[in-house]
């Protein structure tokens, strides 16, 4: 008898350490290595998570590639700089145009971004939306925002629909940062002292005292995409910092990271009801020979991208909670997703051309290579989707 108990409890204990170890790889599978060369923030800013949004639409039912759900189309996207916002903008576009929807455009920039603070700006700076006359104020209100602005809140949501989901991107800090200070020529603000330090990155940790306000403008640059008001002086404090992410966390439905696209858009997918289809993308653009930094440089990065590293934090966490309450058919899906953009890829996209602009990006256009109508509606938004939905607007007047 007592073999038998001891057989049992044997069974047992392997059967708990098999499934300890499954669970640990699922888990490893999803958790983000971030801090390669970062200490973890919550030391460095006594940093504690706010709660968030409630999540409940992630667990609306789904079937496989139909929902029981009804497709959003009202999304205001508070686009950041230099984290693979073009590429989602080029998503939206393609889905808006499809659908007839309107996006709130600036009538003087042919991209379409409100460089005015929202408050205050007279709405005669926007083109209206589809099927509303010019000047018709009242009527004035819009599906989609997928535009760089500074936005004020309240004004922003009285321009959008009353069923709007706000999202965002989010990137790794210092990545951001390398790929910002690469991208608007910050390398020439330290010309002067490139004899003393070759490497332009060093040379700018070094010298930024003597560099005035553009070492400072550079600096925690997607929280001052999201949020207008924020100076550079009250994102040295954390409370204040935290208290915006508070905020935050109840405005957003979504914040998207960039070192996790496809993950980002299966959430996307489930948040809006969209299909596989509606998230497809191609890349819109990358820098071709990208800015590299050393350990030292990366954690002196880090230093002056606090709010940051505060913000990007606090949403990689939420991010992959989202990820834990999607349930077990997350993977599946995001495999099955993959496969369905390779697919796609190899039979829609012929050869792309590649334009190097002003010597520190790259845009990428796209042919298609098979001109069905699921070919060249997924591949030609690449090229003109802001044209195209700029047209749209035009033409309805």
């Amino acid at each position: 008898m007592r073999r038998e108990v001891n057989v049992a409890i044997g069974v047992l204990i392997v059967s708990f350490s098999l499934l300890f170890a499954l669970n640990s790889e699922m888990t490893s599978k999803y958790t983000p290595n971030f801090f390669t060369y970062e200490k973890d923030i919550r030391q460095i800013f006594n940093y504690t998570s706010p709660q968030s949004l409630d999540r409940s639409w992630l667990n609306v039912p789904h079937r496989g590639n139909v929902s029981i759900c009804q497709p959003n189309g009202n999304i205001a996207f508070l686009k950041t700089h230099k984290t693979g916002s073009t590429t989602l903008r080029n998503i939206l576009n393609r889905y808006g145009v499809s659908n007839n929807l309107s996006f709130i455009l600036s009538n003087k920039s042919s991209a379409g971004h409100v460089f005015r603070r929202l408050k205050g700006m007279p709405l005669k700076s926007l083109l209206p939306p589809i099927g509303v006359a010019v000047g018709d104020y009242k009527r004035y209100q819009f599906n989609i925002t997928n535009v760089h602005m500074r936005p004020d809140w309240k004004e922003l949501r009285q321009l959008m629909n009353p069923s709007t989901s706000y999202i965002t991107i989010l990137r790794h800090p210092v990545d951001q940062w390398l790929s910002s200070f690469q991208y608007f020529h910050h390398v020439n603000k330290v010309k002067k002292f490139l004899h003393l330090e070759p490497d332009p990155v060093k040379a700018f940790l070094k010298f930024r005292n003597k560099l005035g306000s553009s070492a400072t403008s550079i600096c925690n640059q997607q929280i001052r995409d999201i949020e207008y008001s924020s100076e550079y002086t009250h994102l040295q404090n954390t409370a204040y910092v935290q208290k915006k992410i508070e905020e935050y966390s109840k405005l957003f439905s979504l914040v998207l990271i960039t070192e996790y696209f496809d993950e980002s858009l299966i959430l996307l997918k489930r948040l809006l009801c969209w299909k596989f289809e509606d998230i497809l993308y191609l890349k819109m653009r990358e820098q071709p020979n990208p800015l590299q930094a050393d350990s030292s440089s990366r954690e002196q990065i880090q230093e002056l991208n606090k709010a940051d590293m505060m913000l990007y934090t606090h949403f990689n966490e939420t991010f992959w909670q989202m990820v834990d309450e999607y349930g077990p058919e997350f993977e599946k899906d995001l495999r099955y997703f993959r496969d369905y953009l390779t697919a796609m890829q190899e039979e829609c996209v012929g050869e792309s051309k590649v334009a190097i602009v002003a010597g520190n990006h790259e845009n990428v256009r796209y042919n298609v290579k098979n001109n069905s109508a699921n070919c060249t509606n997924y591949v030609a938004y690449t090229s003109s989707g802001d044209a195209l939905r700029r047209q749209r607007h035009s033409l309805s007047q």
